[in-house]
Parts: structure tokens; C-alpha cells; sequence
């Protein structure tokens, strides 16, 4: 297998279609990345946690969270979640480990298949609103670089 740094870079800064048509947009790397997420109640001091689930479409990778990579450019392309909400701070976000791709010039982490990732959360006084929540993810397989996405999800206020 051969996903070398030049590769990956490349993959950053030109966009790559599924087709020579060149009308044809872009396949975004949230095309191959399935999302759910679910909240627990806030609890007295507002904190809540958040379990998000990912799946990868098989044959695909995510870079993961840290990229462990010696290079810096690969840093904007790890997958990253954003929590949007009138929150006081975003206390962690718990990646799990990712498996270590290697080939003769580079070797660097990437999520595959399904995971976890875990966010805790201080919440404004009162908030119990839904969550709004970005993974960002940088998507590849052993020859297509996709162009950067979005994983979109709402998670409402939790039942009582």
C-alpha cells in the first residue's frame, strides 16, 4: 500500500472526483461517514456528556485524532468534533485510539469501521436546548483522496 505524505497533501488542496466529468461535484468525505449521537441529562453543575458513533464505509479511512504524524500538514486534516450550544466550555472530547498506517515514506493514525468518540460538555445555567454537532472528516481509500466534509447532527434535549 502506498498512501505516502505527497498523496495526502494533495488530497488537502485539490479537490478529486469519482469522474472525469468535470461538471461533476466533488464526493465529499461525509459521503462514506454514517453519524448518531445521543446525550445524557445535564446534571446539577450542567454537565453533560455526549456519546457520538461513527462508521466508516468499509474500504474507507478517516484520519484520526491525534494524526501522529511528524509532518504539520496533516494536523488540519484530522477528524475533529465541534459542539455547538450556549455552553460554558467544552471540558473534553475523548478521540479513541486510531490504527497506524505505514508504507515506506510515512506512517500516520486513521479511524476505519465503527468507533465512539466521547464529548463532555458545561452548560449554560437553564440550557437544555438541543445540541448542535460538527465532525469534521478527511476521507480516503487506497486511491481517491476525497474533498474535506461536515457530519452534521442535532441531538434535541434529552426526555425527562
Amino acid at each position: 500500500m502506498r498512501i505516502g505524505w505527497l498523496m495526502a497533501l494533495a488530497g488537502l488542496l485539490i479537490p478529486t472526483t469519482t469522474s472525469g466529468n468535470a461538471q461533476q461535484s466533488p464526493r465529499r468525505s461525509d459521503s462514506v461517514v454514517k453519524a448518531g449521537a445521543t446525550a445524557s441529562r445535564p446534571d446539577v453543575h450542567g454537565v453533560q456528556v455526549i456519546s457520538i458513533d461513527l462508521e466508516i464505509e468499509k474500504g474507507w479511512w478517516i484520519y484520526a485524532n491525534p494524526v501522529n504524524h511528524d509532518k504539520e500538514f496533516l494536523d488540519p486534516a484530522r477528524t475533529k468534533v465541534v459542539i455547538k450550544t450556549k455552553m460554558k466550555s467544552l471540558s473534553s472530547v475523548k478521540y479513541p485510539g486510531g490504527r497506524t498506517l505505514k508504507d515506506e515514506f510515512d506512517r500516520f493514525d486513521v479511524f476505519e469501521g465503527k468507533l465512539k468518540i466521547e464529548a463532555t460538555v458545561k452548560r449554560a445555567a437553564g440550557d437544555t436546548g438541543p445540541l448542535d454537532i460538527e465532525i469534521h472528516v478527511n476521507a480516503f481509500n487506497r486511491s481517491l483522496l476525497l474533498v474535506p466534509g461536515v457530519v452534521r447532527l442535532t441531538v434535541p434535549e434529552p426526555t425527562k
